[in-house]
């Protein structure tokens, strides 16, 4: 009987000792919860692990409210209202753990802490209670309509564009007179005469920025003459110049000054016509030409606008002068008109097309170190 007692001592004095061989402290401490605060403390555990802990406060009073939860949230445990709570765990699956206490008064408190755990086996005794941050990538698919281009059409579109239609010309006279001017010793009169003129006036209908017709000044000429011979000598060139050039004479009927208009003359005059006359043309920018003779004929471009002086000028010193003035001028007439056409262009094919779109999103979770 005795011998069986002594098995019996031996076989459990080894239960024992391996019990506690699979031991291992995981923490022993004091801390301090600040007034209505709370600390936390995550720990992993094995599979198995039997989890021990002790917290009690120091000075007597009472600990709030002590929860054991795995670090998800599911909770494990939980006390409330005591000065010292003790409790062991069964963890049925590794993973870090949380341990919660909170505090609900004004004052501080300080508080013990223990922690140990006993291994299932030989194998995990020596696990590692401590954890690190890994980081998740959560990933989803949310479907979504989008207008998507699958093809081209082409279609017509109705357009109108203004189009030049004829280009004519014609030729008018601004002036045909006979002016005298007296002579530097005429009791009571000048040997200065002025002859003013306006310039036509471009016209544009119904107005410029889209005529649909258009009358437009491009040059103008004149011819000066001194004495009824200098008159007959101009007529006579400007019949035979209208028989001969049929173009000009389509033109616009004054054959001669229209042919200054338009190419310019050159004009040889006769030094036996008699006396000369001086002249000069000015705008408002100044004299822009001037000459002296019996017979003068030129193509001006330049002014094309407005009030144009004409002095005339008589520096013989008995005799007066009649002086024959003609001034025409040369026009382009243009004409529009609105003109349909259609363009081809191209437009996209649209149909609304079911699509997912990945959404990805990290997050960090504690895992067991080890």
């Amino acid at each position: 009987m005795k011998a069986i007692l002594a098995l019996f001592i031996c076989l459990l004095s080894s239960v024992l000792l391996l019990g506690q061989d699979l031991v291992r402290p995981v923490v022993d401490l004091q801390f301090k919860i600040p007034p209505l605060g709370s600390k936390v403390f995550y720990y992993s555990f094995e599979k198995g692990d039997k989890v021990r802990l002790s917290c009690e406060e120091l000075k007597g009073k009472k600990i709030k409210s002590l929860k054991f939860e795995t670090d998800e949230g599911q909770l494990l445990f939980q006390a409330y209202k005591a000065e010292k709570i003790e409790k062991e765990i069964e963890i049925m699956s590794r993973g870090v753990y949380a341990l919660r206490i909170g505090h609900g008064s004004f004052g501080r408190r300080l508080c013990a802490l223990k922690i140990s755990r006993e291994a299932a086996s030989e194998a995990s005794k020596d696990f590692n209670t401590a954890w690190v941050w890994k980081e998740l990538i959560d990933s989803s698919y949310s479907s979504y309509t989008k207008d998507t281009i699958i093809g081209y059409e082409s279609y017509l579109v109705n357009k109108s564009r203004r189009v030049l239609v004829s280009v004519d010309t014609s030729f008018s006279y601004i002036i045909d007179r006979k002016e005298r001017v007296h002579s530097e010793t005429a009791f009571g009169k000048s040997n200065l005469s002025l002859v003013q003129f306006y310039l036509p006036n471009n016209q544009y209908v119904p107005n410029k920025l889209r005529p649909y017709s258009s009358k437009e000044l491009i040059a103008w000429s004149y011819w000066i003459g001194v004495g009824q011979k200098s008159l007959e000598q101009f007529e006579a060139r400007d019949k035979k110049l209208k028989g001969a050039i049929a173009l000009v004479g389509a033109i616009s009927g004054y054959g001669l000054l229209a042919q200054a208009a338009t190419v310019g003359v050159d004009l040889t005059s006769d030094p036996n016509l008699g006396d000369n006359v001086k002249y000069s043309f000015s705008s408002s920018l100044g004299v822009f030409q001037k000459g002296n003779g019996p017979e003068a004929m030129a193509k001006v471009q330049s002014p094309k606008e407005g009030l144009v002086n004409l002095q005339l000028e008589n520096d013989n010193f008995r005799e007066g002068i009649d002086v024959h003035l003609k001034i025409g001028a040369l026009f382009v007439h243009k004409r529009w008109k609105d003109e349909n056409y259609q363009v081809e262009k191209q437009r996209p094919i649209i149909k609304k097309l079911e699509k997912q779109k990945l959404k990805t999103k990290s997050r960090k979770i504690r895992v067991p170190a080890q």
